[in-house]
């Protein structure tokens, strides 16, 4: 609680009205009406519950009288009332006047807000009382003391103090000058202070100032000054001890960075406050958008999506250039104006190989703007049809273990399936939660191995499983069901087959002797596309023994094909197929491997082997119907 910026005029007054009580020895007697006049420093309108009570002691004391005033009226901080005629004595309920009540000289008020007793209590040195003869001596002392105080006051602002006493008049006259060019100073002593965040980053937004009065009488802002980019307008009045929010906006116009001082005119001692703005121009405005997770691509075969970028700024910008990863192709420059403004650019994928892309489209500004980018990803894979042979049907020959038992035309791989094609259908289902069983499985290459070598180190179930999961990642129906006609994807039991779908499986064995011998197109070699063993077939005796560390399988493809364009179905790696091997759970391998002997690698060498075995010799070849 404050008085108003009167409040110093009030008190010398009252102390000179004091000293010339004192000085003739007058008696007088208290109003029975006072008046209060002060204002909160809080700038607040509105009504509010106020009381009054009057102590002995600023602190603590006996509580000698206390009223209640009711609704007062507050605007802008001020308030007015009048007391002292309907109290009571302390806290009892006897009633009293405020006359009664003021009868020494430590009377201390404290105002009640809304039932909250404010701090500190004022003493009532402004108030005259009766003085009781008895105390005249006493009085005397303490006017003394009064009067060299303000006779201090009055040598500070240059006047003559030596008549306080001996002339009441003339001193009164004094103080009342003294008390003029006290207010004169008064008038003259506002304090501006402007605080505030006003560091808008680059978001083209609005914040707020505030300009605070912190001196004794009312400040006139006559208006405020921008630096370039910020923008506001207000002009008017601030109470003593208020404040006024005032918004500023950031509008930027160009990409680049601003800063500089808000000015504030006033009729401040100093006339103005400054306080320091800065921003940065938009950045930001330029937005990319556009799916390009192309997934799995044919390798040599061009996908293109769509890059969208988006100026959603106020200003506009230039494109310079577009700069792609690896196998990933796009490019566009040119203006992009304001107001959400989008261009579309064409980004095509090309894979070359069989592996995974990656990487980040960089959308580059012109120099010193700048740069955004956007994921691209995408992986390569063989073309499903493309390394598929078609296989004409027919009878197989007397030779055979097949003797005059035909088949029907059919698809069978080009070549065995790799360490490349397993991983990328075995990861694509762990990851897409597809519940087949095969994490982990095929997870290590054996040494010397590569994305391009045949995946060994796999189960007949291991298998039929993957048949189903590359089935399943192309959108073709899966062939392998368990007895409830559920796609085959765990376990280690015998699935049936759906005769009538159109995904990948494996080769029955005579489908596989066929095609081995080159179908109707056979020319009746020993092995798979040559009597020449060397030529066709990696095996022993050109890789186990011809290595010092032992032998390794070779990359798919690297002899020659047979007459039907197929590779490695004379040695590399065994081939599991689908028949069952009568009274038991084996299945049939075929084809021989890279470190068996020359005769596994004819036409008509098979091996049993149980489905659940793994081992380096082992691997397989898919087989499709012939109309799909």
């Amino acid at each position: 609680m404050k008085m108003r910026s009167n409040k110093i005029l009030y008190t010398i007054l009252s102390a000179a009205f004091v000293i010339v009580l004192g000085a003739a020895h007058m008696s007088a007697q208290v109003p029975s009406l006072l008046e209060y006049d002060g204002f909160m420093t809080e700038n607040i309108t509105g009504n509010r519950t106020i009381g009054v009570r009057l102590y002995n002691d600023s602190t603590n004391g006996t509580l000698l009288y206390s009223e209640t005033i009711g609704t007062v009226q507050v605007t802008q901080g001020q308030f007015y009332f009048q007391y002292g005629q309907n109290g009571m004595v302390g806290n009892s309920t006897t009633p009293t006047t405020i006359a009664a009540t003021l009868t020494g000289s430590q009377q201390w008020l404290a105002l009640t807000i809304n039932g909250t007793e404010q701090t500190p209590r004022e003493r009532l040195v402004a108030v005259p009382f009766a003085l009781k003869s008895a105390d005249a001596q006493k009085t005397d002392a303490d006017l003394r003391q009064v009067v060299d105080a303000v006779g201090k006051v009055v040598v500070a602002f240059g006047g003559n103090a030596s008549n306080l006493v001996s002339d009441p008049t003339a001193a009164i006259a004094t103080m009342e000058k003294t008390a003029k060019d006290l207010l004169d100073v008064q008038q003259r002593y506002r304090v501006i202070n402007l605080s505030g965040n006003l560091t808008f980053g680059n978001s083209s937004t609005t914040r707020q100032l505030v300009i605070s009065n912190k001196g004794f009488d009312r400040l006139a802002v006559s208006g405020i000054t921008y630096p370039s980019g910020f923008s506001g307008a207000w002009s008017g009045t601030i109470a003593a001890g208020a404040s006024c929010n005032v918004p500023v906006t950031f509008t930027p116009t160009a990409l680049t960075a601003y800063s500089g001082n808000i000015v504030v005119g006033s009729d401040a001692t100093s006339g103005f406050g400054t306080i320091a703005v800065s921003g940065q121009g938009l950045i930001n405005s330029m937005v990319l958008s556009g799916n390009l997770s192309f997934g799995n691509n044919t390798v040599s075969v061009a996908t293109q999506r769509t890059l969208k970028i988006t100026n959603t700024g106020t200003v506009s910008f230039t494109v310079s250039g577009i700069t792609c990863p690896s196998g990933f192709t796009g490019n566009w420059s040119g203006g992009m104006i304001a107001g959400r403004t989008s261009q579309n650019v064409t980004v095509t994928f090309t894979p070359t190989a069989v592996q995974a892309y990656s990487g980040n489209i960089t959308v580059n500004l012109n120099a010193g703007e700048a740069t955004l980018k956007w994921a691209v990803s995408g992986a390569g894979e063989l073309p499903p049809s493309a390394n598929m042979a078609a296989v004409t049907g027919g009878t197989l020959p007397q030779s055979s273990g097949f003797a005059g038992q035909s088949v029907i035309t059919f698809q069978i791989g080009k070549y065995e399936v790799t360490w490349g094609e397993w991983k990328s259908v075995r990861d694509w289902a762990v990851a897409n939660n597809k519940g087949y069983d095969l994490a982990g499985v095929g997870n290590t290459y054996p040494s010397g191995s590569g994305d391009n070598f045949p995946v060994i180190n796999v189960s007949w179930y291991d298998v039929v499983k993957w048949c189903n999961a590359r089935s399943e990642k192309e959108g073709l129906t899966p062939v392998y069901q368990n007895g409830n006609g559920a796609t085959y994807k765990t376990g280690q039991v015998a699935p049936t087959v759906n005769a009538s779908a159109n995904g990948y499986r494996l080769p029955r064995e005579k489908e596989w002797e066929w095609a081995a011998r080159g179908g109707v197109a056979s020319q009746g070699y020993t092995y798979s596309g040559s009597n020449d063993i060397n030529a066709v077939a990696w095996y022993s005796s050109n890789s186990w023994y011809a290595s010092n560390t032992g032998g390794a399988s070779k990359a798919v493809g690297t002899k020659l094909a047979n007459e039907l364009g197929i590779y490695d179905m004379s040695g590399n790696a065994f081939e599991w197929c689908f028949d069952l091997v009568d009274s038991t759970t084996s299945r049939k391998t075929r084809g021989g491997w890279f470190g068996g002997p020359a005769t596994s690698c004819n036409f008509n060498f098979s091996a049993n082997i149980a489905p659940d075995f793994r081992n380096y010799s082992r691997g397989f070849r898919l087989t499709r119907n012939s109309e799909n």
